[in-house]
């Protein structure tokens, strides 16, 4: 499954068990799902990688070097965490957005809309709260949750939990959200004084 990335890699034979024995759990996982990984794209690759595999940076790799072999990725920049490719964003030129979930996504047009007319918000910060609060909004998706409906407090309590290496990067997005529904004007509390 992975021969291509073996020999382009230089592994050796024990490292490219250890990927073989990495996807097999994978598969393992998704076919009681009743999912395979074949099928599976590497969106949901990488949220397993990121959520069920997170203590385990073995399939992280071993589902880095999968989706190298399907050719959805290249290869990881040197020196960074297993996993997920990094530097491949959504900004990355011929990647798709993420796309929140459907109750969400007119809020967040809002949100990114008002940004920009009333707070003249640069393209860097138009692009960071866009991805951030459409990642936010498909991770809740997951728990039948939205941005709508789910208060700042319990927000800010969920990005803390599900993604302790983003969330500090994520309250810029929940303090335009919540000024976006009071009408401006009022600040984020992170819960700090």
């Amino acid at each position: 499954m992975i021969e291509g990335v073996s020999t382009r890699r230089k592994l050796s034979h024990a490292t490219a068990e250890k990927y073989i024995q990495m996807l097999y759990k994978v598969a393992r996982l998704l076919g009681d799902r009743g999912q395979s990984l074949e099928e599976t794209d590497s969106k949901t690759l990488n949220e397993l990688s990121e959520t069920v595999f997170k203590k385990n940076k073995h399939v992280g790799i071993a589902l880095q070097a999968l989706q190298e072999q399907r050719g959805e990725v290249g290869r990881r920049k040197r020196g960074a965490p297993a996993g997920r490719i990094r530097g491949a964003s959504s900004a990355t030129i011929g990647r798709v957005p993420v796309a929140p979930t459907e109750a969400d996504a007119p809020l967040i047009e809002s949100i990114i809309n008002d940004g920009i007319k009333s707070k003249h918000w640069a393209p860097d910060t138009v692009q960071h709260h866009d991805t951030t609060l459409r990642k936010l909004s498909n991770s809740l998706g997951t728990r039948g949750e939205t941005l709508a409906g789910t208060s700042d407090d319990a927000l800010y309590k969920y990005i803390k939990e599900a993604f302790p290496k983003n969330w500090k990067r994520m309250t810029g997005s929940l303090w335009a959200l919540r000024e976006h529904r009071r009408g401006g004007g009022q600040v984020f509390r992170t819960g700090r004084r």
